[in-house]
């Protein structure tokens, strides 16, 4: 190769970004819209594992989790007939992960950003779970990448809490 084609290459190469393994194309939602958006929404705590993940594989095929995160629903803030427990695809943490951002939220909790999805929970911790049925019976906080839709409270005057209680009302 002569200098000025490896001159070229390295030019593309440093000038070059990076794909992002998680975008969000288009505008925005703001979180007003996944409040509207969402079937069910409750205020649950994570109990344990439902599942445990098979063998050392920890996400499946489509990136998601292969283990259930089991929970324990203590309010339902939006939806009917909603059951008293609930399994998610997730693991379980032994760190807090709250949202830095101000209310309203605009993205996720800082774990979301490597899987597109916040798929950490830390077992007795509150979590306001925005959830969508993505099949039938099938509730998924996975249906809007980098959203604040199952976002760790701090109790149950949180102001993420307190801001989705009064968007319902």
């Amino acid at each position: 190769m002569t200098p000025r084609i490896v001159g070229a290459f390295w030019f593309v190469v440093c000038l070059a970004r990076t794909a992002s393994p998680c975008q969000v194309i288009g505008p925005v939602p703001s979180a007003g819209d996944y409040v509207r958006s969402a079937d069910v929404i409750v205020r649950a705590t994570p109990t344990g594992y439902a599942v445990e993940a098979a063998g050392i594989r920890l996400v499946g095929p489509n990136g998601a989790p292969s283990s259930q995160v089991a929970f324990r629903v203590l309010e339902v803030l939006k939806g009917s007939a909603v059951a008293r427990e609930l399994t998610l695809p997730g693991r379980l943490s032994d760190d807090d992960d709250f949202n830095r951002g101000p209310v309203p939220y605009a993205w996720a909790r800082p774990s979301s950003h490597a899987p597109c999805y916040a798929d950490f929970y830390r077992v007795e911790a509150e979590f306001l779970l925005i959830l969508r049925e993505t099949s039938p019976g099938v509730l998924s906080a996975r249906w809007a990448p980098l959203a604040p839709l199952n976002e760790q409270l701090r109790g149950s005057d949180d102001p993420w809490l307190l801001w989705v209680r009064d968007q319902l009302n």
